[in-house]
């Protein structure tokens, strides 16, 4: 006897197993439904039992206080790989840190340039030149960490010929960088 789809079969057709087996298959489907709205109202609501409750109320941070805060971090990550000299690590910091710069500059326009990031990359400037007269000490580092001093020599100074007077003002009087992050935390 030829299979017919069971659409096309008259109900007495059947036999005991497709039976037994369409049975399961349409208590497998009622099931697998009924969970369904139930996993979608779980993953929809924000107030399940899962989440993490808030201490508080949601704090409201300016533009202007969440860029300070990002480039503030990024600052961190660069000092702690110029005491390590992870010249890789430096190379991408300082890169993305120009990048928040660039991506702050409505602020900055406002404001003028941070005292931190001028800071940092006068700093940075000292580290380099220093770093490069140790011979010793560029022989004996990896070859991606010789390589990302090189590209570095050359982005700082590329970079902070736009900032020559900023650096000279620093260099005259330099503050540090505590105070200054001080200053900003009371506002």
């Amino acid at each position: 006897q030829l299979q017919m789809s069971r659409f096309f079969a008259k109900p007495g057709d059947t036999s005991s197993e497709e039976e037994t087996e369409s049975e399961e298959e349409t208590s497998e489907e009622e099931s697998s439904e009924d969970e369904k709205p139930q996993q979608a109202l779980k993953k929809s609501s924000s107030f399940t039992k899962d989440a993490p409750a808030r201490k508080g109320p949601r704090k409201v941070v300016s533009q202007k206080d969440k860029r300070y805060d990002e480039m503030m971090q990024t600052v961190k990550a660069l000092q702690n790989a110029m005491k390590i000299n992870d010249w890789n690590a430096i190379a991408s910091d300082f890169q993305k840190l120009n990048q928040q710069i660039a991506k702050a500059s409505n602020l900055i326009s406002e404001s003028g340039i941070p005292k931190f990031y001028i800071s940092i990359i006068a700093k940075l400037a000292q580290l380099v030149e220093e770093t490069t007269k140790d011979k010793d000490k560029v022989k004996k580092m990896s070859k991606t960490n010789a390589k990302s001093l090189n590209a570095m020599k050359q982005n700082i100074k590329k970079n902070n010929a736009q900032y020559e007077n900023e650096i000279a003002k620093f260099l005259e009087n330099p503050v540090e960088d505590e105070d200054e992050e001080g200053d900003e935390d009371e506002d």
